[in-house]
């Protein structure tokens, strides 16, 4: 299909084709808006890692993403990449560098902290997700406000997440590099979200 449509992906409007039920998303255009801080041998390392494929656009997609200022007239080709696989390597990059700054919730800064967190923890339960290898964590109720609440806790790492940042989150990789996520949309993160 060479009809052009948009798609969230971190919080950025990325231009994707409709191609075989899933959406596929302009590779070039999440490397410059999601992605601009990493340096193309660390993407590339992490495709190669966990198997993750790109296609190339034909002339008549290439042409709508160039006539839409998506991509400069004088690119001859772009890659176009699934956006179950984006969210996969977008989880990955990004979270990596997220973790080396995040401050873990379980560290005591103050008395008053310590309390909060002691009458958070009475109102929370565990919570898993299958995705990508999958990740078990504690829901904390109070902290929920809205889908962009980071009020689940990864039981392995200790960093908070938000519902949707969460279901894309992992750290077992048995499973990541032999399975096909196709359809997976992580703003559905209440249908990858179990008790």
């Amino acid at each position: 299909s060479a009809e052009l449509s948009e798609t969230q992906l971190e919080d950025q409007v990325i231009a994707c084709f409709d191609i075989g039920g899933e959406k596929r998303l302009c590779l070039a255009q999440i490397i410059r808006n999601i992605l601009p801080n990493f340096f193309l041998n660390e993407i590339t390392a992490v495709f190669t890692k966990f198997y993750i494929p790109s296609a190339v656009c034909s002339n008549a997609q290439l042409n709508m993403l160039k006539e839409k200022d998506i991509i400069p007239a004088n690119v001859l080709h772009c890659g176009l990449v699934t956006k179950s696989d984006a969210q996969r390597f977008c989880s990955v990059l990004l979270g990596s560098r997220k973790h080396q700054k995040h401050v873990k919730f379980n560290d005591k800064v103050t008395t008053l902290e310590y309390k909060k967190s002691k009458l958070i923890r009475l109102t929370s339960f565990k919570v898993i997700h299958k995705c990508f290898g999958g990740c078990q964590g504690v829901f904390y109720q109070k902290l929920f406000h809205s889908a962009l609440s980071e009020c689940i806790e990864c039981s392995e790492c200790r960093y908070m997440f938000t519902p949707q940042k969460f279901v894309t989150h992992f750290h077992s990789t048995a499973e990541y590099k032999q399975t096909c996520h196709w359809g997976f949309d992580s703003a559905n993160w209440k249908h990858y979200l179990k008790l």
